[in-house]
């Protein structure tokens, strides 16, 4: 699977929506706003993570 800079993504075992800020090699930094409406950065593997529309064949990336 692979990523863009831009693309919302979710982790395969769940959680919110994130946004792909940066991947340089197996590694992808993302951003989400959490409930109390603060930004948080995630920064994980590559292969933990999966398209958010995955399932409904929807377009991965999130327009400005």
């Amino acid at each position: 699977m692979s990523f863009k800079i831009g693309d919302a993504v979710r982790l395969k075992s769940g959680g919110p929506t994130m946004i792909v800020n940066s991947i340089k090699g197996d590694i992808v930094k993302c951003n989400w706003i959490g409930v109390n409406r603060q930004s948080s950065i995630c920064i994980h593997f590559l292969e933990i993570f999966k398209p958010k529309n995955a399932i409904a064949g929807q377009t991965n990336k999130i327009s400005a």
